[in-house]
């Protein structure tokens, strides 16, 4: 009897702590993603308007800020997540960046929407299923 309580109380923890780690990605991927939205409509409105240096440091400038985000909550996805997948998505980041200090902003969206499927894949490969548990 003492076993099976103490088997039940592990699991759980480690299904309160996957409801937990699940819910805290889907809430840092949401708004990481919006922020790329922003970002990416933002650079879709600038690409039809007269580039002038305002603008690119204001683009440059919410480029920064999302990068910042994501460097302090990437080390709470470093737990969970593969680093390879992490890794894949700071370099689209910093692309980010770049492509808009270029002014290339046609690869600045594609970019941008490459970094918002990455998002999106992980936080559909860390989803409790089945089909993730085997």
């Amino acid at each position: 009897m003492k076993n099976t309580i103490i088997i039940i109380i592990i699991l759980i923890i480690i299904i309160g702590g996957s409801i937990f780690l699940q819910n805290s990605l889907n809430s840092i991927g949401e708004d990481l993603s919006k922020d790329l939205e922003e970002l990416k409509n933002d650079v879709g409105y600038e690409k039809q308007k007269e580039n002038n240096n305002n603008t690119n440091n204001k683009l440059e400038g919410k480029a920064e800020i999302i990068y910042d985000k994501w460097e302090k909550e990437s080390k709470k996805w470093a737990i969970f997540v593969l680093h390879e997948e992490l890794d894949r998505l700071e370099t689209a980041l910093i692309n980010i960046k770049s492509t808009i200090q270029t002014e290339d902003f046609k690869e600045t969206v594609k970019e941008i929407n490459y970094a918002i499927f990455l998002v999106d894949s992980i936080k559909d490969k860390e989803k409790i299923k089945i089909k993730n548990l085997l």
